[in-house]
């Protein structure tokens, strides 16, 4: 991937997640980012820098966010597959 620089709505489409957690993650320093006058970007190789060393994070951490969508009862199925990851997890450890 070349560097060349995305803006707010290219990785919001890049990363499928809404602007306002691409504008939260600016103020809060948890993606790299860079202001051009009034307006935020984003290196591309820094991106996938970020995401690599994310994609790790996320190995060694169990969450079952994610896992399941709304908010009635959950599905034994999603409890199922957040036990097996929790025992992937635990194994690594």
């Amino acid at each position: 991937m070349s560097d060349r620089l995305l803006s707010v709505n290219e990785l919001v489409e890049k990363l499928n997640i809404s602007k306002s957690t691409v504008l939260n993650w600016v103020r809060e320093g948890k993606i790299p980012s860079i202001k051009l006058g009034r307006q935020w970007r984003f290196r591309s190789n820094d991106i996938e820098n970020w995401l690599k060393g994310k994609e790790r994070q996320d190995k060694s951490r169990f969450s079952i966010q994610g896992i399941f969508e709304g908010g009635g009862p959950i599905p034994k199925e999603s409890i199922d597959e957040a036990i097996k990851e929790w025992n992937k997890v635990k194994e690594s450890q």
